[in-house]
């Protein structure tokens, strides 16, 4: 693995890259974690065949945050970093990997994102504003998505949300990335959600032809599994659902390995010269993934 610091936009991002050089493909976390939550995918075979780049976000890592006189965080605000790191790099093709806030933040900005060949959305189905309450259940942290400064415990609390069955050393990672994660973003996020803005993902999804694959954890504490069958049961959205058995938010932790076979198969179909969509699935259907993790 290579790991380093580029200035995207005046800000100090943390990348770290896998040794493959095949096609590119970038990954975007999810809130109060970072680029090292996926160091399993980035040395395994997948890593070791394309060229993988994880990219902590603001504030997260060991990226530094945004300027001082931001006083909220949008999902399209990520949404359009996500956009700067890609165009940093200057690549014709690439994949893109996003998992809850950060897929989220891929949503809001596939417009621009003309160079994808597919997109993976982790734990993070396309939302609305009007879509919130059926996406989402009660909040198992009890609002420390969006709180400051988080105690020791508040943060072992946090991080016990997002695994089902990880084992201790990777719930600790979790935690550390929480631990490290700029107080401010969480609050300055929870506002900016606050205020509304969020934008229709469902459409952006339904009006983009990228091959799209969700993956699903059968025990996330944060989504409403049955959420994704009114995706599904919707024509005009062009995307496979996986679910992975035993899993939770966190699904490259709980299962790292089924985690890799499924991202490896559909960085290969997305990348093939024939490719046709769906990119993983003949139809339209949710499917579970059966593979040791």
């Amino acid at each position: 693995m290579n790991k380093y610091v580029k200035e995207i936009n005046g800000i100090r991002t943390e990348i770290i890259e896998s040794r493959g050089v095949g096609t590119p493909v970038f990954i975007f976390h999810g809130n109060s974690s970072g680029a090292s939550a996926y160091v399993d995918l980035l040395q395994s075979e997948v890593g070791d065949t394309y060229r993988l780049i994880a990219v902590s976000f603001p504030g997260h890592g060991e990226s530094a945050y945004y300027r001082e006189d931001v006083t909220e965080v949008t999902i399209e605000q990520l949404g359009e970093f996500t956009v700067d790191v890609v165009n940093s790099f200057g690549f014709d093709k690439y994949v893109l990997i996003g998992q809850s806030l950060g897929g989220h933040a891929l949503l809001e900005s596939l417009p621009a994102h003309s160079n994808a060949a597919g997109l993976v959305l982790v734990s993070s189905p396309p939302i609305a504003l009007s879509r919130l309450g059926d996406a989402f259940l009660a909040d198992p942290t009890d609002g420390l998505l969006f709180k400051g400064e988080l105690s020791e415990q508040e943060c072992a609390r946090f991080g016990k949300a997002f695994v089902q069955t990880g084992s201790i050393d990777k719930l600790q990672e979790l935690v550390t990335l929480i631990e490290s994660t700029h107080p401010q973003f969480r609050e300055q996020l929870g506002a900016g959600l606050g205020a509304g803005k969020v934008l229709d993902e469902v459409a952006l999804l339904k009006q983009s032809d990228l091959p799209c694959l969700m993956l699903k954890g059968e025990f996330d504490r944060f989504l409403n599994s049955a959420y994704y069958d009114t995706l599904l049961n919707d024509d005009k959205i062009k995307a496979d659902v996986i679910t992975f058995p035993g899993a939770g938010h966190a699904i490259q932790v709980d299962l790292p390995t089924a985690f890799e076979v499924v991202v490896g198969q559909f960085i290969a179909n997305v990348t093939s010269a024939n490719v046709s969509k769906p990119a993983v699935a003949s139809s339209q259907e949710s499917q579970e993934v059966h593979v040791n993790g």
